[in-house]
């Protein structure tokens, strides 16, 4: 089954207003959608936060298989892999809504703090 974080219980660091189309009170949301919002509009310390509340594994499998080709402008993994080559070019192209440079950062920044944090536990 898989777990949802209750916006409310989230720690006081990451800003409730990245969430403005849920109940802040009420919403229970899986962590691919707060790994999303957070990497999407956080701050630093924000992706520290949420980095350190999760699973590091988890984090990480969800930022590589499913939110990072969202940000590629991909989409939905599934619905992306399932179009021709050409159509996947031409979706990237209309639908690339974060900017490569993001990517490349985050791509540096996630095993950075992945590797720290491993090393605290050792």
């Amino acid at each position: 089954m898989e777990k949802l974080y209750r916006l409310k219980d989230l720690p006081q660091t990451i800003n409730r207003i990245h969430f403005w189309s849920y109940d802040k009170d009420k919403a229970e949301l899986p962590a691919e959608i707060l790994i999303e919002h957070i990497l999407k509009y956080g701050a630093l310390e924000e992706i520290f936060t949420l980095f350190n509340l999760m699973d590091a594994d988890e984090f990480m499998d969800i930022y590589k298989n499913k939110v990072r080709p969202i940000f590629e402008g991909k989409g939905v993994p599934a619905f992306f892999d399932s179009l021709s080559e050409s159509e996947q070019k031409t979706y990237m192209r209309n639908n690339l809504d974060r900017s490569p440079g993001l990517v490349k950062l985050l791509d540096i920044i996630l095993p950075t703090i992945y590797k720290i944090r491993e090393q605290k536990r050792s």
